[in-house]
């Protein structure tokens, strides 16, 4: 089975799109993703090989970032340190799916991530693409209000926004709202997460018995 990362456009969901013997078998949403065995009916969205993401093999952070050139390094540098300062510290930073992302510890919840147990589960990425560097943000995904103040801050900055679902894409810092970044990164704790999205499992689980 491979695996690949998709951006995301204005119209298509975000996550992992997979193949088996070159055939599609479904798509994976962030944050929480909807498998379906079906070539015929994927689930998600139909997100297009031409979209997708640069991907690294590093196995540790600090490896990652030497492999950019030094321009594209500093940026990336900054933004990791305005989200360290910012998250919830319970978080765990580590290289997950080719990116820099922050998960929930398994020491914290064990089950891991549903779409691979084996994972921790991701609550945001930090990724270095061809154009620009992408920030997925998991609580903008599902939380409206959050998105809400993410686009007013952009704007009250003066700074052209480019969000998709849960992907912020920024391409220097002098077009890149800091302040408004940490603030939304900070907005939503550990717990607040999990409790979503154990609560969206769950949610899930009842709907999928219901239909048999």
């Amino acid at each position: 089975m491979e695996r690949f990362l998709v951006e995301e456009s204005e119209n298509e969901g975000v996550g992992w799109r997979e193949s088996q013997g070159g055939r599609a078998i479904g798509s994976l949403s962030f944050p929480f993703c909807h498998v379906k065995n079906s070539a015929e009916q994927p689930a998600g969205p139909v997100l297009h090989t031409e979209s997708i993401s640069m991907q690294s093999s590093a196995e540790t952070v600090a490896q990652y970032l030497q492999e950019l050139p030094a321009d594209r390094r500093e940026f990336m540098e900054t933004l990791r340190q305005v989200i360290a300062d910012s998250i919830d510290p319970r978080f765990v930073e580590t290289m997950q799916y080719g990116m820099i992302t922050w998960v929930i510890p398994k020491d914290i919840y064990p089950p891991g991530y549903h779409c691979k147990p084996a994972d921790c589960v991701p609550f945001l990425s930090l990724g270095s693409q061809k154009k620009a560097v992408s920030i997925y943000l998991m609580n903008v995904y599902y939380d409206k209000t959050l998105e809400k103040r993410l686009r007013e801050g952009w704007e009250s900055a003066g700074l052209r926004l480019d969000l998709g679902k849960a992907c912020l894409r920024v391409r220097k810092v002098s077009e890149t709202a800091l302040p408004v970044l940490a603030e939304i990164v900070g907005a939503t704790t550990l717990d607040a997460y999990l409790e979503h999205y154990v609560g969206v499992l769950a949610k899930g689980k009842k709907s999928a018995s219901a239909g048999k």
